[in-house]
């Protein structure tokens, strides 16, 4: 089944989801396109991830052993994964062994449009 998320802050958000997927749907316009947070071993495939503006397409936060394959933007947006931030106490919220497709950018690298 096909879906579309569109047009709200957050998207869609995994927070301590895991073995799930999301597959062939459209995430359209969010800020927050999609987030995993101290999810594991989810995969996300085939999906429309156009993000708005000064937004984020994907955000890993301390999430393990993810797949994310075959997602695209549009004409106007490149598809980005940010990982690794800090929580409020400057701790590090690391993400590994994930399979990525797209632009990888750490949480402390510069981000342009």
């Amino acid at each position: 089944m096909s879906n579309t998320v569109s047009k709200l802050w957050d998207g869609v958000r995994f927070i301590k989801s895991s073995y799930n997927e999301l597959n062939n749907n459209s995430i359209l316009y969010n800020y927050f396109s999609l987030s995993l947070v101290n999810s594991n071993n989810n995969k996300v495939l085939n999906n429309t991830i156009v993000r708005r503006g000064y937004s984020y397409s994907v955000n890993l936060v301390d999430s393990q052993n993810n797949t994310l394959k075959g997602n695209i933007g549009d004409s106007n947006t490149e598809f980005r994964v940010v990982y690794d931030v800090l929580n409020s106490t400057n701790i590090a919220l690391n993400s590994g062994n994930n399979t990525l497709e797209g632009e990888i950018l750490n949480a402390g690298e510069p981000r342009t449009i």
